[in-house]
């Protein structure tokens, strides 16, 4: 967790890794920090923070309570540029936090930030594939049973879908 007692706002920010899967058009960034004061503070004391192209923004300051609590601060368009985000922003975006004490001598303490991003991609249309989708090959040796499991996410737009195995 990242913890401070300080009077001023002191602020921490993070690389994320970029995206592998993503692509679309980006609808909003939301980010989101789990956080708590030491004691009820008499002022705010936490507020999510973000760099994006080189400059810093900030969410709206938040008042914690004494108990780990999941707050969010969500951004439509990249607040730099007023235009939609681009997934070279998202690549680029640093998250974070910024904190400062609840009352003299206790401490606000972090223990998460991260972020969703909501984009659309284009659906699937037509059939569903032909043939092999993968193959799965056990070692020689194996002589057991073998059962394979197949997830699907995201299945609002499926039509069809069959898993053949032999």
């Amino acid at each position: 967790y990242v913890v401070t007692e300080n009077w001023t706002w002191q602020e921490d920010l993070y690389n994320i890794p970029d995206h592998s899967l993503g692509s679309g058009t980006i609808n909003y960034v939301k980010v989101y920090m789990v956080c708590r004061s030491e004691i009820s503070p008499t002022q705010t004391t936490a507020y999510i923070h973000i760099k994006t192209n080189g400059v810093e923004y900030n969410g709206s300051e938040d008042t914690m309570t004494t108990s780990y609590a999941t707050y969010s601060h969500q951004w439509d368009t990249n607040p730099q540029t007023g235009s939609a985000w681009t997934w070279d922003e998202i690549d680029a975006l640093q998250i974070g936090v910024g904190l400062r004490r609840p009352k003299p001598n206790r401490y606000t303490r972090c223990t998460q930030v991260y972020a969703e991003v909501s984009y659309n991609t284009t659906p699937l249309y037509d059939d569903v594939p032909t043939g092999d989708l993968f193959d799965i090959t056990p070692d020689t040796n194996y002589t057991g049973d073998l059962t394979v499991k197949v997830y699907l996410t995201n299945t609002g737009a499926l039509a069809k879908a069959c898993l053949l195995y032999t």
